[in-house]
C-alpha cells in the first residue's frame, strides 16, 4: 500500500508517494506544481500519477486554510476541497484533509536533530507547549499542547489576528489596511501576499519614489512580491521603498530564521562575503542588516589611530603587547589593545592588562551586540597562550561591567580616583579623577611567558618614533621597556 501526500500551499503544490518500505523520510516519487497554474488539485494530482505511474490507494492533503468537517476553502487560493468528493474523482479508498500547519505540527515532536536549526540559543523545557509559525503566501501559525502522555496538534488561524502597529510609520500602515481590506490583519503585513500592501502604502505616501521603468515591470507582474522585493535588495536605482520598505523590516524581526533564509535565497552573503546574523529594526522604516562578528588582526599604528578617533574618555596608548579588531561586515566597529600592568606594583607578576578597549558609539547599537565580550574573550585566551597567568582591565565605577561578565572576568577591587603625576615622575592630567573597578581573569597558560616576548611589536615595526632608538640600541632594551 502506497499513500500520496500533498502539501497544498498558495503559490505551490508539492506532492510525493510515500511507501512503508522507505517510510517517511524517503519518498518513492515527488514534485512540485505551481498552484495558480490548475484550476484545482484534481489536475495536479492527475499529471503527477500519470508521469509517476505510481498508483497509491489512500491520500492525505495538508490545505493553507481550516479544515472543517471534512471541506476547505484555501484562504489564498479560490479552490474548495471536499474529502468525499476527491476520494470518488481520484479513485482512492481514503483522502484526509488537515490544515498545513497542523501537519507541521504533527512533526515536530518526531524531528530528528539534523533536522533543525537554532535560531537562538536557549535551554529547552521538556513537555511544554510549543508554537508553529510559517510565513509564505499567507501567515501559519499552529500549536501543541502537552496532555500528559503525548502531544496534541491544534490548528489555528492567528495570521488573521489584528496587526498591531508599535510606531507612527506602522499607525499609518495600520489605517491604510482598513481602508482598502476593512480589517487589518496580520497576514496583510507579515507575508509574501502582504509585501504589496506595504508597498503600496509606502507609495501612497511618496508617490515620486516610484519611477516609470519599475512601476511597468509590476504593471506586467502577475505576482508583485517577487520584483518588490528583488529591487529592494539588489537595485538601489529602482528602490521605492526608502531602503528597506515596512513588512521586511517587521517580518525579519519578528522571524529571524525567515529573514536569513530569505536574504540568503536573494545572495545577499554572497554579494557581501558575510554570514547573516540577524536582521535588526532601527525604529524607522528601514532595517539593519547584522553580520556575524568575526576578529580581524589590526597593526598597532591602525588601533591607536581607531582609539584616539572613537575612545570617549582615554587617548591612544604609546604601546602594547598584542591587540585585535571586530568587525560586523565590512565595517570595523571595536578594537582591544593589551599591555604591560600601568600600575609598576603589578608589573612582574605574570599579569597582562587590557589597558584600551574601544567600541565605536556611532554605529548602531545592535551593530555592536556582544562585540565587547568577544573582545574580551579573545584578549584573555591570547593572554594564555602567550604564557600570562592572569589578565586585569579598568572600567569606571559607574559602568556595569557587563561584557566583562559575560565574557568569565571578575570584580576583584576598587581603586581611588587618582592622576599618574608624582615628584620622580610627571604627568599632565587630562581626565576627570574617578574611581574605578578592577577586574581580572585567572588563566590558564599554554607555556611561560619569556622576557622579549613581544612578537607583535616586532613584527608591525617600531611601537613609536620616540622609541625607535631604543630598539636597535640593544637587544636587551626591548626587555627593559616592556617586562
Amino acid at each position: 500500500m502506497m499513500l500520496l501526500a500533498g502539501d497544498i500551499g498558495a503559490t505551490t503544490t508539492r506532492l510525493a508517494i510515500v511507501s512503508p518500505d522507505g517510510g517517511p523520510r524517503k519518498f518513492v516519487a515527488e514534485q512540485e506544481f505551481r498552484s495558480a497554474d490548475y484550476e484545482g488539485l484534481q489536475p495536479i494530482v492527475e499529471a503527477f500519477l500519470g508521469k509517476s505511474g505510481d498508483r497509491p490507494t489512500a491520500a492525505c492533503f495538508d490545505v493553507a486554510g481550516p479544515v472543517i468537517a471534512g471541506r476547505a476553502h484555501l484562504t489564498n487560493l479560490p479552490w474548495d476541497l471536499e474529502e468525499a468528493a476527491l476520494c470518488r474523482d481520484m479513485g482512492l479508498d481514503r483522502i484526509t484533509l488537515l490544515n498545513d500547519l497542523e501537519a507541521i505540527a504533527h512533526a515536530v515532536p518526531f524531528l530528528r536533530p539534523e533536522e533543525s536549526v537554532a535560531i537562538n540559543e536557549g535551554r529547552a523545557v521538556d513537555q511544554t507547549s510549543i508554537a508553529v509559525l510559517a510565513p509564505g503566501t499567507g501567515l501559519g501559525e499552529a500549536f501543541l499542547v502537552w496532555t500528559g502522555d503525548r502531544y496534541v496538534t491544534c490548528a489555528s488561524e492567528g495570521g488573521h489576528a489584528d496587526f498591531a502597529p508599535t510606531n507612527e510609520v506602522q499607525a499609518g500602515l495600520w489605517r491604510f489596511l482598513t481602508e482598502r481590506f476593512r480589517h487589518a490583519a496580520h497576514e496583510r503585513v507579515c507575508a509574501g501576499s502582504g509585501v504589496p500592501n506595504v508597498y503600496d502604502y509606502v507609495r501612497s505616501r511618496d508617490p515620486a519614489s516610484e519611477n516609470a521603468a519599475f512601476r511597468a515591470v509590476l504593471e506586467r507582474a502577475q505576482d508583485r512580491t517577487p520584483d518588490i522585493i528583488a529591487a529592494v535588495l539588489h537595485d538601489p536605482d529602482r528602490n521605492p521603498l526608502e531602503g528597506l520598505h515596512e513588512t521586511v523590516v517587521f517580518d525579519m524581526v519578528e522571524d529571524p530564521a525567515w529573514a536569513r533564509e530569505l536574504l540568503q535565497r536573494k545572495g545577499v552573503e554572497v554579494i557581501t562575503g558575510n554570514r547573516l546574523r540577524r536582521v535588526a529594526d532601527d525604529g524607522g522604516c528601514s532595517m539593519l542588516l547584522d553580520y556575524q562578528l568575526e576578529l580581524h588582526p589590526i597593526a598597532f599604528r591602525a588601533a591607536r589611530d581607531f582609539v584616539a578617533r572613537y575612545h570617549h574618555h582615554c587617548s591612544a596608548p604609546v604601546t602594547w603587547r598584542f591587540g585585535k579588531a571586530i568587525r560586523n561586515g565590512s565595517v570595523m566597529i571595536g578594537v582591544v589593545m593589551a599591555r604591560n600592568p600601568v600600575a609598576p606594583a603589578l608589573n612582574g607578576r605574570g599579569i597582562v592588562e587590557v589597558n584600551r578597549l574601544c567600541i565605536r558609539r556611532d554605529v548602531p547599537r545592535a551593530l555592536a551586540w556582544n562585540a565587547a565580550s568577544m573582545l574580551y574573550g579573545w584578549a584573555a585566551r591570547e593572554a594564555a597562550l602567550r604564557g600570562w597567568s592572569k589578565i586585569i582591565t579598568y572600567t569606571r565605577s559607574d559602568e556595569a561591567g557587563t561584557s566583562l561578565v559575560a565574557s568569565g572576568w571578575e570584580r576583584e577591587a576598587v581603586t581611588r580616583g587618582r592622576g599618574w603625576h608624582s615628584k620622580r615622575r610627571r604627568r599632565s592630567n587630562t581626565n576627570a579623577f574617578i574611581d574605578k573597578v578592577r577586574w581580572s581573569k585567572q588563566l590558564r597558560p599554554r607555556r611561560q611567558a619569556k622576557p622579549g616576548d613581544c612578537h607583535d611589536v616586532a613584527a608591525v615595526g617600531p611601537v613609536d618614533p620616540v622609541l625607535d632608538p631604543l630598539f636597535r640600541a640593544s637587544p636587551g632594551s626591548r626587555d627593559r621597556l616592556f617586562m
